[in-house]
C-alpha cells in the first residue's frame, strides 16, 4: 500500500482511538509514518452567550498538539501508546489557561488607564504617588525623605528605581529630579491629578509583571481577570456582546479555575463598572466598551491569540 494511503489509514486508526479513549473532539495535527506517531490536538467548543440583538452562538478555540500517539503494528494487530486521559485533559487545560493568560496580557494596554482609578489600586500605588508630588511641590528627592518605612527591605529603592526605569525621574547629583517623560507632560500643560494618574497608569500598563512579581502588588489583578472574562467572550463574538450577570461569572470561575463568592463577586464587577471597562443594564446584564474592545481587537487579530481549527483527517 502507498505511503500516503498508509498515513490515511494509520491517521483514522489513531483519531478512532484518540476518541474513544480521550475525547470525541480530538484532530489530528500530523502524522510521521516513519516514526509511527501522531501529534493530536483538541477542539474546545466555546458558547457565547449574547442576550443582545445578534443572539448566542458557538465558537471555537483549537488546542493544537497536546498529545502524541504511537503506534505499533504486527500484521493486523495494531496498538496505540498515548497518554492517559487525565495526563491529556490536564495539558488541555495548561494549553487554554496559556491563551487565557496571553488575552488578558493583550488586554491591559487598552484599560490601564481606568484600572488606576480602581479605589484598591489607586491605594497601592500610593508610595509612587508620593514621590511625584514631593518632586513636583520640591523639585527633588532623596531616599532618605521617603521616611523609615520605605527603607524597610529596600522597598523605597524599588519606587524609585522603577519610575527611573520608565524615565519618570532621574538621579542627578545625589538627588532624584523630573526625568524626560514627566517634563514632557509638564510641557504638555498635563496638571495634577491628571499628571499622577497617567504616570501610574503607564506604570501598569509597562510594569505589571514586575508589580506583582517584585513589590507583590496584586491588587488590579482580579479587576483585569474579570475585564478579560468579558473581553475576551466579546472577541470570540467579533461584537459588545449582552452578558448575563450569571454567565458572567459562571465564565469568571471556568477561566481561572477558581471559585468567588457572589458578595466579592459582585463588588469586584461593580468596580469595573465604576471606572467605565464595563455599563451595566438593567442590573443583571453587562456590556462593554466598543473602543476598548477594538483597541484589544487589533493587538489580538496580530497575535492571533484563536487559531484556526485544523480538523486534520475526519
Amino acid at each position: 500500500m502507498r505511503a500516503q494511503n498508509m498515513s490515511h489509514v494509520h491517521g483514522k486508526q489513531v483519531l478512532e482511538y484518540a476518541r474513544r479513549s480521550l475525547s470525541p473532539y480530538v484532530y489530528l495535527c500530523g502524522i510521521d509514518e516513519e516514526k509511527s506517531v501522531a501529534n493530536l490536538g483538541l477542539q474546545v467548543q466555546e458558547t457565547i452567550i449574547d442576550h443582545g440583538e445578534k443572539g448566542s452562538a458557538l465558537k471555537f478555540i483549537q488546542l493544537n498538539d497536546l498529545a502524541s500517539i504511537q503506534w505499533d503494528q504486527k500484521g493486523r494487530d495494531i496498538n496505540f501508546d498515548g497518554p492517559s486521559r487525565r495526563e491529556f485533559v490536564k495539558s488541555a487545560r495548561s494549553r487554554y489557561s496559556t491563551i487565557i493568560n496571553k488575552s488578558q496580557k493583550i488586554l491591559l494596554p487598552s484599560i490601564y488607564a481606568n484600572l488606576v482609578r480602581i479605589p484598591e489600586v489607586n491605594l497601592t500605588m500610593n508610595p509612587l504617588r508620593r514621590i511625584l508630588i514631593y518632586i513636583h511641590s520640591q523639585g527633588r528627592i532623596t531616599l532618605g525623605d521617603l521616611g523609615k518605612k520605605y527603607l524597610v527591605n529596600d522597598r523605597g529603592q524599588r519606587y524609585l528605581v522603577l519610575l527611573e526605569d520608565l524615565s519618570f525621574i532621574k538621579r542627578e547629583n545625589g538627588y532624584y529630579v523630573s526625568g524626560e517623560k514627566m517634563n514632557n507632560l509638564q510641557a504638555d500643560e498635563i496638571l495634577p491629578p491628571d499628571l499622577y494618574e497617567m504616570i501610574l497608569a503607564e506604570v501598569i500598563q509597562k510594569r505589571s509583571k514586575y508589580l506583582q512579581e517584585v513589590l507583590h502588588w496584586t491588587m488590579m489583578v482580579p479587576f483585569l481577570r474579570w475585564s478579560n472574562t468579558y473581553y475576551l467572550k466579546a472577541y470570540q463574538a467579533g461584537h459588545i456582546i449582552l452578558q448575563e450577570r450569571d454567565d458572567f461569572i459562571f465564565n469568571y470561575k471556568r477561566f481561572y479555575s477558581m471559585g468567588n463568592n457572589l458578595v466579592t463577586a459582585l463588588s469586584q464587577i461593580q468596580k469595573i463598572v465604576d471606572v467605565k471597562v464595563l455599563s451595566k443594564e438593567r442590573n443583571r446584564l453587562y456590556f462593554g466598551d466598543q473602543t476598548i474592545l477594538e483597541s484589544y481587537s487589533a493587538v489580538a487579530n496580530k497575535e492571533r491569540i484563536l487559531e484556526p481549527i485544523h480538523m486534520g483527517i475526519s
